[in-house]
């Protein structure tokens, strides 16, 4: 695995967490 595979990993880790934050902080996310 190269700096490109890094870079995109990273890219979508950060993409995947944006994502839930968004989620969460609209109250989608409600357990308990």
């Amino acid at each position: 695995l190269g700096w490109s595979a890094f870079v995109a990993m990273s890219l979508f880790v950060i993409i995947l967490a944006v994502g839930l934050l968004y989620e969460w902080k609209k109250g989608g996310l409600e357990w308990d």
